[in-house]
């Protein structure tokens, strides 16, 4: 997808992480935090299924964490966390997106508790 996040993406696209819709910009937001802090963070894909207008992908994150996380100070750790990902996709683009992270796993293997 490259780092600016915009290559087949919809800009009146809704993202969830959870339950908690967030548009575009809070969502390029978010990704550009991943990569200050995770600079060589990708996803490594297990499992990508579609049906109709969706898609759904399941795999891991993986990155060293060599940049301020979520206010936590570079450690040097390689981080591996599990994601969960799907897609509705309209014409080619992405219009809706949910997307699950383990984040308290990601906060531990950075050592921020």
């Amino acid at each position: 997808m490259g780092q600016t996040g915009q290559s087949g993406l919809s800009r009146s696209r809704r993202s969830s992480r959870q339950c908690h819709p967030i548009g575009f910009d809070d969502w390029r937001k978010s990704l550009t935090e991943f990569f200050v802090g995770f600079p060589d963070g990708h996803h490594a894909v297990d499992d990508c299924v579609s049906d109709a207008d969706k898609v759904v992908t399941r795999g891991r994150f993986q990155g060293t964490h060599t940049g301020v996380f979520h206010g936590v100070e570079p450690s040097g750790k390689c981080v591996s966390v599990g994601v969960i990902h799907i897609d509705r996709v309209e014409n080619g683009i992405v219009v809706e997106h949910f997307g699950q992270l383990d984040g308290l796993g990601l906060m531990h293997q950075i050592g921020a508790f």
